[in-house]
């Protein structure tokens, strides 16, 4: 059966990253000026406030960016209701201390994502956010308070766009296979799908394709269509790749693990696409010097698994 990958565009994940843009969470562009207005203004300063728990950025992520950011974004908490029911349940359990009600309630999406970074149980979100009852209160606030705004004023107007986007990519995705592409590469399953792109018009000159769930991944809607297309595969291929990354032995030095996986699923993806002509990776990543490693040891050392290429690769950065 073919694994699909496909383009969506949904109204929950739109918002959460409506409020961050607003804010000026980590990126600013013309979409922040065009719609402060959308928002109350004593709601932008506590999401101002809180700009260092909502990171998110080249894999690390501030203590609040899961529940307010990406697992809410993957729900597609699109409903008044379902924001309120959410924050309701979160905001009950922190301040008995018993959040087993709002784990049952989302459990069976919890559960998928024991494929991915995130296994959590009530404790866990106990014991990591119970210090910040106070700041997911008030935030609760400010993303209820303001839904009916964005869905009246600028839901509307950016849905069009995005859903043009959508056309474009989706026959594309259907014919490609870029699943099974990958799958045959490197002997590795792709445990759940379709995977679905999520495209989002709020997040220019920010992080574009970050992971909400180990089958969803936000991208900028307004981005070139090719690199879309390309960096659509190499998120395929991070996600199949995950359990390398997962499974690697205790690092000393995580930023290079990050850097030499991302850079990893990159060269990968040339074999993949059939093409060294990708797309730039961002001076952090110093993805061309990792590039010419792995090929170096994909012509030596044919057949070795990811796991054991990227041990090697970082082996050699280190040396160089």
């Amino acid at each position: 059966m073919l694994k699909r990958v496909k383009a969506v565009v949904e109204a929950g994940p739109n918002y959460i990253f409506h409020l961050m843009a607003v804010a000026r969470n980590g990126f600013d562009s013309d979409y922040a000026d065009k719609y402060r207005d959308s928002v109350n203004p004593a709601d932008i300063l506590v999401l101002e406030e809180h700009r260092r728990e909502l990171s998110f950025r080249d894999g690390g992520s501030g203590n609040l960016t899961y529940l307010l950011i990406f697992f809410p974004a993957y729900l597609n908490l699109d409903t008044l209701p379902a924001l309120e029911e959410y924050f309701g349940l979160l905001n009950s359990g922190l301040e008995s201390g018993d959040c087993s009600g709002f784990y049952s309630r989302y459990e069976e999406a919890f559960d998928r994502q024991r494929d991915w970074t995130h296994s959590v149980g009530p404790e866990w979100l106990l014991g990591k956010h119970r210090e910040y009852k106070d700041a997911l209160r008030r935030l609760g606030e400010v993303y209820t308070a303001n839904f009916d705004s964005y869905m009246t004023r600028v839901w509307p107007v950016e849905f069009q766009g995005m859903q043009a986007v959508a056309s474009q990519l989706n026959p594309y995705l259907e014919e490609s296979d870029l699943i099974g592409r990958w799958e045959r590469l490197l002997g590795i399953e792709f445990k759940v799908h379709p995977y679905e792109i999520v495209l989002c018009s709020a997040i220019k000159n920010g992080p574009s394709a970050n992971s909400l769930g180990y089958e969803r991944n936000v991208f900028h809607s307004g981005d070139n269509i090719d690199y879309i297309k390309k960096f659509i595969s190499h998120e395929v291929g991070t996600h199949i790749l995950f359990p390398v990354l997962r499974d690697l032995p205790s690092e000393r030095d995580p930023s290079l693990a990050y850097k030499a996986f991302e850079s990893l699923a990159r060269f990968y993806n040339s074999l993949v696409l059939g093409t060294k002509d990708l797309y730039p990776m961002g001076t952090y990543y110093d993805a061309d010097r990792f590039f010419s490693i792995y090929e170096d040891i994909h012509r030596t050392c044919p057949g070795i698994s990811p796991k054991e290429v990227i041990l090697e690769g970082m082996a050699r950065y280190r040396q160089i």
